[in-house]
């Protein structure tokens, strides 16, 4: 925990406590400032000055005259040379004589893991993701749940976490009545066994079709599963072979994208777990049988105006008792301290609703939080299954390993190792495409954008890192102890110092606001930071031996932090490309 970043910042929190015990340093929020801007740190005073009620040029002038006092007295054991009161701001200057050496020595005692921060100290974290329907291709909108889910599986497990990952997959409801007789009316068991998804699938869209002319056929769905609920024999066997030609199909995917889940157990599991959980409900009063038979909860008083429909008037169970079931299971199985839940974000009133009845339930001392991420919609509109509109997720990975490949088509390469490269080009590039933009958004799918292989791109990360490489190859063996980092001194190397130094705290980040996105662009700024010094400075032709030494360490930390950032990511680097 005790990282460079960190012991800055702690320094700078213990003398404000000494220097100005009227404010709650507590609150104060730490920025960057613009390039532009001269110091290397911030932190905004406008709040406290308006609580204390005097200018901000008075505070800020008083608390920075003080802070040079204490500064002075600490001599180089300090990490900072002065502060600059800037309309509103304190900017602290580092004193990169000693953040070089704390650096130096963070990476010498990490080594390879340079980054890793004991946040989780072993608690479990059950992570929700990816989640597809059975007996539907995995298409372009699958993507952005098990990336992201991937994603923050990896960051959970990097900073100390226990980490469960769960594939609740979408294996029951009244859409599987509706393939059921589908499959009965229109099916033929060899053309699935050929070539299950695909023909699945067209069954499912046309019983959309038939069921527009002849609306009673929506009935005819809902006894069917009725009749799966209750495991009819002949019923059950047709639905658990769809079910497993599903899971082998999305395993295909699965491999491609280097996605693993510890749970595959779906929301059939949790099925015959349903009725206790709908008596403990009753019985609490924290639902009621309605007029008509359902089971609801109403959730008015807590503010949530929209009921939570718990069972149907048929008896069918529904989404949210399933739900609140597999976190009931969960929460006795593993002991968890925190749930996630990827989920689009169309389904946040939803999560409002039952993760409130969890709670009432007694479940308060584990976390549920639903991690949200805006739609990918096509140029014509949203994504719809029913009606055939999808870009098969299969598709758009091979397609951009193809990419890759005739990109790579000139280089000196091996066939073997070109497809090596190219799958970890393309892959990359679908992953970073997503994760580097703000989950929250949402996307428009293009193929020019998701195969960009210049600037902020996985690619161009995994160019920056590859060209560390090749000066490595071209170098001496490298004695890690010989290295002083406080021979860099150009505004480029202070610069990488500066984002080095950061690594461990953007982690931090990522996992208090699960935004995968603040990596990814730290890595792009990094990349861009190490081209300009790469540009300037000369590594393997330095002044002497011992600058060139240096120079080649902050380039193998450099490319240390590319290449654990964009595993972290679930991003593969090429040595060579």
């Amino acid at each position: 925990m005790f990282y460079t970043f960190y012991r800055i910042k702690q320094e700078i929190i213990t003398t404000l406590s000494e220097i100005a015990s009227e404010i709650n340093v507590e609150e104060l929020e730490f920025k960057l400032p613009p390039p532009q801007i001269k110091g290397d740190l911030a932190i905004p005073f406008f709040t406290p000055a308006k609580t204390l009620k005097i200018t901000l040029e008075e505070l800020t002038q008083r608390i920075s005259s003080e802070f040079r006092n204490t500064i002075s007295k600490r001599g180089t054991a300090s990490y900072l040379l002065d502060v600059v009161p800037v309309k509103g701001y304190i900017n602290f200057l580092f004193n990169f004589t000693t953040v070089s050496t704390s650096l130096y020595r963070d990476w010498l005692a990490q080594g390879e893991n340079y980054g890793t921060i004991d946040l989780g100290k072993g608690a479990t974290v059950v992570i929700d993701y990816s989640s597809p329907n059975i007996a539907k291709p995995m298409n372009i909108g699958h993507l952005r749940s098990t990336i992201i889910g991937q994603a923050l599986y990896n960051l959970f497990k990097f900073t100390g976490f226990r980490v469960i990952g769960d594939n609740h997959l979408g294996d029951w409801g009244t859409q599987f009545g509706k393939l059921l007789y589908a499959y009965y009316q229109w099916g033929e068991r060899e053309k699935i066994e050929n070539n299950p998804i695909p023909e699945l699938l067209k069954l499912y869209v046309l019983f959309h079709q038939k069921a527009q002319e002849l609306p009673s056929l929506e009935e005819e769905a809902r006894k069917l599963f009725k009749k799966l609920e209750e495991k009819d024999s002949q019923v059950w066997a047709i639905w658990k072979w769809i079910r497993d030609l599903s899971i082998k199909d999305f395993n295909k995917v699965y491999k491609k994208l280097g996605v693993n889940f510890e749970l595959v157990l779906g929301e059939s599991f949790y099925n015959d777990l349903v009725p206790q959980i709908l008596d403990e409900l009753l019985a609490k009063g924290i639902a009621f049988i309605d007029q008509d038979g359902s089971v609801v909860a109403d959730l008015n008083k807590y503010g949530i105006t929209t009921p939570l429909l718990l069972r149907k008037k048929d008896g069918a169970s529904v989404y949210a008792s399933r739900d609140i079931a597999a976190a009931v299971y969960r929460i006795k199985e593993f002991s968890p301290a925190l749930i996630l839940y990827v989920v689009g974000s169309e389904q946040k009133l939803y999560f409002q609703q039952w993760f409130k009845v969890l709670e009432l339930m007694g479940y308060k001392d584990v976390k549920c939080v639903h991690i949200p991420f805006g739609l990918i919609t096509l140029p014509e509109g949203k994504l719809s299954t029913r009606l055939g509109r999808i870009v098969l997720l299969e598709e758009v990975i091979d397609q951009a390993i193809q990419k890759a490949k005739e990109i790579l088509q000139e280089r000196p390469f091996t066939e073997e190792e070109k497809e090596q490269i190219a799958t970890q080009v393309g892959i990359g590039a679908i992953k970073y495409g997503d994760l580097s933009q703000n989950r929250l958004k949402d996307i428009v799918f293009s193929w020019d954008r998701l195969f960009a292989l210049e600037e902020n791109s996985a690619p161009y990360l995994q160019y920056t890192y590859a060209r560390i490489q090749s000066i490595f190859r071209k170098a001496s063996t490298i004695e890690i102890s010989q290295v002083d980092f406080t021979l860099l001194i150009n505004p480029e190397e202070k610069n990488i110092i500066k984002l080095l130094i950061q690594f461990p705290e953007v982690i931090r980040q990522c996992i208090e606001t699960y935004f995968p996105h603040i990596l990814a662009n730290y890595l792009f700024e990094l990349a861009q930071a190490y081209a300009v010094f790469y540009n300037k400075i000369p590594v393997l032709k330095a002044e002497n031996e011992k600058l060139k030494l240096a120079r080649l360490q902050l380039s193998k930390l450099v490319a240390t932090v590319i290449k654990r950032g964009l595993s972290l990511l679930g991003i593969e680097c090429p040595e060579r490309m």
